[in-house]
């Protein structure tokens, strides 16, 4: 594949199939590579919750979905045929597939690996979640305590939770950063509770944008990005560490494809295009999007998305 930086290179594992960067991109090099322009340490405001009788049902149906999803296989709530054959249905939807999580937590226990700014875990605390998080960036670390969440530094669980503490744990565009994702599955099973759920979304290896862009592919991102899972790598790994997948799609954005061809014009065609002017042009994103759909029905859209329940060791 195409060298993205001097000296650096990504190989795929013919025996495996893993994509992988070399040389690898250790922690101690982070605030070199995750500067405040990194995209989960901006601060966005959030948007105002809609007030229409619409988009309120629409809000109670999305978290009725992710109920039914985490909350049956944990044996929470119990579910009639007719309702679990309609949500099965409608959670093939972008609405859904999309957006994780957003439902009520009922004082259910998250962990937020690679926290960011901690929007998703005041988001997820004002749902009624009791929120915890892990962030390797320390200016983070004391901005998301500062806000009053409680945030420890690292990408380590099990120096802060060595026991099963947790119901849910999520993973989000966070594996592929990692240097050792088994010692991170392995930590993570050990601290969801019986039955606990872990949720990840990845850059997918296998994707349709992967195959056509090559070494131009958006989400290669050298050198922040160390491991690219396809599908088969992933829940091999899962399978490995005593998890049961659940769930494993794809739910992409068009930026993977206008990102991608705005380095091949100017890397390729030398044309001088601004930063950002063809991967955020409103208008191309927008023709776009029946196309992603497409591959994301077919699995080969270039965001992978995983859930997974932890199986007891006997």
């Amino acid at each position: 594949m195409k060298k993205p930086l001097p000296g650096r290179t990504f190989y795929r594992c013919l025996s495996c199939d893993l994509v992988y960067l070399s040389p690898q991109t250790s922690t101690t090099d982070y605030e070199e590579h995750y500067g405040e322009g990194y995209i989960s340490h901006k601060h966005v405001p959030s948007k105002p919750p809609r007030e229409s009788y619409a988009s309120q049902k629409l809000l109670q149906l999305r978290g009725q979905i992710w109920q039914e999803l985490f909350q049956v296989p944990m044996g929470l709530v119990s579910s009639g045929l007719f309702t679990r054959w309609m949500l099965l249905l409608i959670r093939r939807s972008v609405f859904f597939r999309s957006t994780p999580l957003k439902c009520d937590g009922n004082g259910k226990k998250l962990l937020d690996v690679g926290s960011g700014a901690g929007q998703f875990l005041t988001a997820q605390s004002q749902r009624g979640w009791n929120v915890h998080g892990l962030e390797p960036a320390p200016r983070m670390v004391e901005e998301s305590r500062a806000r009053g969440l409680d945030v420890r530094q690292g990408f380590s669980i099990a120096p802060y939770f060595p026991t099963p503490t947790f119901h849910f744990i999520v993973l989000n565009q966070v594996f592929e950063h990692l240097t050792d994702p088994q010692v991170m599955l392995k930590e993570g099973h050990d601290a969801l509770r019986e039955n606990g759920i872990l949720y990840m979304n990845m850059p997918n290896a296998r994707s349709l944008p992967a195959w056509l862009f090559r070494g131009f592919w958006f989400n290669l991102d050298a050198p922040r990005h160390n491991l690219l899972f396809s599908p088969s790598v992933i829940r091999r790994l899962l399978v490995q560490e005593n998890f049961e997948v659940l769930m494993l799609y794809t739910s992409s954005s068009t930026k993977g494809f206008t990102g991608s061809i705005e380095y091949l014009l100017r890397d390729v065609f030398h044309l001088p295009l601004p930063e950002g002017s063809v991967r955020k042009n409103k208008w191309f994103n927008r023709c776009l999007v029946p196309f992603v759909r497409l591959i994301d029905w077919f699995g080969v859209g270039d965001n992978l998305h995983v859930i997974a329940r932890k199986k007891s060791i006997l």
